[in-house]
C-alpha cells in the first residue's frame, strides 16, 4: 500500500490517502479512498486500470466506475495506438532494408551477367548491415507484440467501441479498420480518445462523419456532414477574411467601395484613382508640393496655374472626401497639407 499527502477541500489540512484495488465490470481499477485527519470529510475516486501484474495505466481521476471504464477503454487504446505507430515505424525501416537488399542483389546479378565480379557494397548498400537492421527491426517488433498482447487481450475480453478516421481528405469514421469501403492503402487515425463512447458521442466530438456501412443505425445525418476539423478551419478562414477585410475597410477612403476608391478626372484624358486614406493624405501633400512653382509663364507668354496633374478641381473633391473620412473639415486639412509640404522645401 502507498500512501501520498493531500489537501483536503473541506478544512484544509493534511489527509492521509491509502490506496487499494477494486473489481467492477470486469476491470481491476486503482481506486484512492481517504479521509481527513481533522474533521469528517471522506473521498474516493479511481484513477487508474489494473492490465496484469505488472502493468497498470493510470489515467485522470473519476468518481463512478462507469466513468472508469470509459476512461480505461481510453488509456489500454491510447497505448495500443502508440505501439501501433512504432510497430508500423519498425515495419517500414525493415522494408526499406529489404529493398535495399534486393536491390543490392539485382546489382550484382547483372554484374555476373556481363562476366563481372559481384561487388562488395553495389551502390553503397553493405548487405550485412541491412541484413542486421531487419534482425534489429524484427526484435522489436516482436517486443512491442509482447507488450500489446494483455491490452489485446483485456479488449477481446470486454469488446468496447472503437472509432478510426480515414486520413485523407472527407474521411469518414469507421468502427474498425476492414470496412468494406477502404483498401489496403487507406490511412487511418485510431482516435482513442472516443473509445467506450457510442456513436452519438463520436459525432459530438468528430462531427458527422460516421461511415453508413460500420454504424447501418446511424442516422443519415451522422454520416453526410463536415468533420469538427474541417468546420473549425472554415471558421477560421472566414474569422481570418472578415478580419483582413476590416483591417482593409479602415484603411479604405471610401469604405463603401474598398476596390474602386475615389476616381476623379485630371484633365480631359485621364483619370486617377485614390483607394486609402493614407495615398489621400499623401495626395494633398503631393498638391501644394508639386503647385509651389506655380503660376508659371512659358516663353510664348502662356500663363499657367497649377501643375497638370494637380488641377484645383482635383483638389476640391479629394479633400471633401479625405476631411469627411477622417471626421475633419476640408479648411483644416487644406491647412494641414500646405504644412506638410512646406516642410519638404
Amino acid at each position: 500500500m502507498t500512501t501520498t499527502t493531500n489537501l483536503c477541500p473541506n478544512c484544509e489540512e493534511n489527509s492521509l490517502t491509502p490506496a487499494g484495488n477494486y473489481e467492477s465490470n470486469g476491470f481491476i481499477f486503482s481506486t484512492t479512498q481517504w479521509a481527513c485527519r481533522d474533521c469528517d470529510y471522506v473521498d474516493s475516486f479511481i484513477d487508474g486500470v489494473i492490465v496484469s501484474d505488472d502493468i497498470e495505466l493510470s489515467f485522470e481521476p473519476v468518481k463512478t466506475y462507469v466513468e472508469a471504464t470509459h476512461a480505461a477503454a481510453v488509456a489500454i487504446d491510447t497505448v495500443l495506438a502508440e505501439i501501433n505507430t512504432k510497430i508500423a515505424k519498425e515495419r517500414r525501416n525493415s522494408s526499406i532494408a529489404a529493398d535495399s537488399i534486393k536491390r543490392a542483389g539485382k546489382a550484382n546479378a547483372e554484374r555476373v551477367a556481363k562476366g563481372l565480379e559481384p561487388m562488395a557494397t553495389p551502390y553503397g548498400i553493405d548487405t550485412r548491415r541491412e541484413t542486421y537492421r531487419m534482425a534489429q527491426c524484427a526484435s522489436k517488433i516482436a517486443a512491442l507484440e509482447a507488450e500489446a498482447a494483455p491490452l489485446h487481450a483485456l479488449y477481446s475480453e470486454h469488446r468496447w467501441s472503437r472509432f478510426f478516421l480515414v486520413l485523407n481528405t472527407n474521411g469518414h469514421i469507421h468502427r474498425d479498420t476492414s470496412c468494406s469501403t477502404c483498401f489496403i492503402t487507406t490511412d487511418f487515425g485510431w482516435l482513442p480518445e472516443l473509445s467506450g463512447l457510442t456513436e452519438a458521442d463520436a459525432v459530438e466530438q468528430q462531427g458527422e462523419i460516421l461511415c453508413s456501412v460500420c454504424f447501418p443505425s446511424a442516422p443519415v445525418e451522422w454520416t453526410n456532414g463536415r468533420s469538427n476539423t474541417d468546420k473549425a478551419a472554415k471558421s477560421e478562414r472566414e474569422a481570418a477574411k472578415a478580419e483582413r477585410l476590416a483591417k482593409k475597410t479602415a484603411k479604405a477612403l471610401v469604405p463603401d467601395d474598398i476596390d474602386g476608391g475615389l476616381t476623379f478626372l485630371v484633365d480631359s484624358n485621364r483619370r486617377e484613382r485614390i483607394k486609402t486614406i493614407s495615398a489621400a493624405k499623401a495626395w494633398l501633400t503631393d498638391y501644394f508640393d508639386w503647385n509651389a512653382a506655380y503660376p508659371r509663364t512659358w516663353e510664348d507668354g502662356t500663363v499657367v496655374h497649377h501643375h497638370p496633374s494637380y488641377p484645383p478641381s482635383a483638389l476640391e473633391i479629394v479633400v471633401d472626401v479625405y476631411a469627411a473620412r477622417i471626421g475633419s473639415t476640408p479648411e483644416a486639412e487644406i491647412e494641414a497639407a500646405r504644412k506638410r509640404a512646406a516642410k519638404r522645401r
